[in-house]
């Protein structure tokens, strides 16, 4: 059975119990007749009176009369039973659940199909516009790109550039120290064959050959040396100021000028002294040696100057890692320093902080 005909069924026995409402067992008519004639078109042969009962017209049994699937053959006959009219009452209710469950679920896939294609919709929206800016940003980045090779290639042949470049400097001061140190050494043998006399009287006018003359004199007296075939060059240091400037001799071998300052004591008494000639560079840093010894007499150390070197107590000391080790300290204590005002004003600012995030006054001292 299907469910519309399980619905529409009634019991029998049921039907049997219910009263019937028409005369039917008279003989003065057939019941086929009687029951057409009563049904349809009433005459005046019909002599007997029907009782019909009133049944409450409501618009659930309206509605179900026009939606029920048998039509009115169903409702005419059981119109006049009670478990009739609760029968059609609840296939009527049976009846509208099941359309309105119908309808309901057409109404849920009618939305659900649109939400799916509205979301279909923004989500190829949203996957357009996310190509749309990777492909922007690969775009932007394929052109960063390509400016990087171009920089690259620029920066390697400056690179390239200033290789070649620092070579060639190189070379340039490598062959510049070769000639300063030629020089140097050159200039320091040309100095090895020069002395200083200082205290040499100095005459208005005097010519060259008269001074060379009156030196020779004095050294031949009291070293007992002939200058006049070992005199190259004689000149006075300084600006004339009315005074004996100081009087440079250079010879033409190194020999006189060792011999002469190794008896240089023999001119005592003459007002002479002789020593090395000493050019810019020697002189500066004879006058710091010079400065160190002092000092090194002062504090009770024995110090002497010999060989362009400085002595203390035996010990050879080398000025310029004095004055590095001393610049060095110096930094180095600076650094401490700022440090160390670092660390105070951190402290001092934490203190400050401390007294001012207290909710108690400092209490005044008596």
């Amino acid at each position: 059975m299907t469910l519309v005909q399980k619905k529409s069924w009634i019991c029998q026995d049921c039907c049997c119990k219910i009263p019937k409402t028409g005369n039917l067992n008279t003989p003065i008519r057939t019941p086929i007749n009687i029951e057409t004639q009563l049904l349809h078109s009433p005459t005046e042969d019909n002599n007997v009176t029907f009782r019909k009962r009133k049944t409450n017209s409501s618009p659930a049994s309206s509605f179900s009369q026009g939606l029920s699937f048998l039509g009115d053959t169903q409702y005419i006959e059981n119109k006049d039973t009670p478990t009739s009219v609760n029968t059609e009452e609840e296939l009527t209710l049976k009846n509208l659940n099941d359309i309105v469950t119908l309808s309901l679920r057409n109404n849920n896939k009618t939305i659900i199909a649109e939400l799916q294609n509205t979301i279909q919709i923004e989500i190829n929206k949203a996957i357009v516009k996310i190509r749309e800016d990777i492909e922007g940003k690969l775009n932007t980045l394929s052109k960063e790109a390509e400016q990087q090779r171009d920089d690259i290639i620029t920066i390697n042949k400056k690179i390239e550039k200033l290789t070649i470049e620092n070579d060639n400097l190189k070379r340039e001061i490598k062959s510049l120290i070769a000639t300063k140190v030629e020089n140097s050494t050159h200039c320091y043998e040309d100095n090895r064959r020069k002395i200083v006399v200082y205290g040499f009287p100095e005459y208005y006018k005097e010519s060259i050959y008269d001074e060379q003359y009156r030196l020779v004199d004095i050294f031949y007296n009291k070293l007992n040396v002939d200058l006049t075939e070992y005199l190259d060059e004689t000149y006075r240091l300084g600006r004339n100021y009315n005074k004996n400037r100081p009087l440079v001799i250079e010879f033409t071998s190194k020999r006189i000028t060792k011999y002469i300052l190794e008896n240089k004591h023999y001119l005592q008494g003459t007002r002479l002294f002789v020593s090395e000639y000493l050019d810019k560079n020697a002189r500066s840093q004879r006058k710091e040696m010079h400065e160190e010894m002092l000092k090194a007499r002062k504090n009770g150390l024995y110090a002497i100057i010999k060989n362009n070197q400085l002595i203390i107590e035996g010990k050879i000391i080398d000025i310029q890692k004095q004055q590095q080790n001393f610049h060095n300290n110096n930094n180095l204590t600076q650094k401490e320093q700022n440090q160390t005002e670092k660390c105070m004003e951190e402290v001092y600012r934490n203190s400050e902080t401390l007294t001012h995030g207290t909710f108690r006054n400092s209490r005044p001292t008596i």
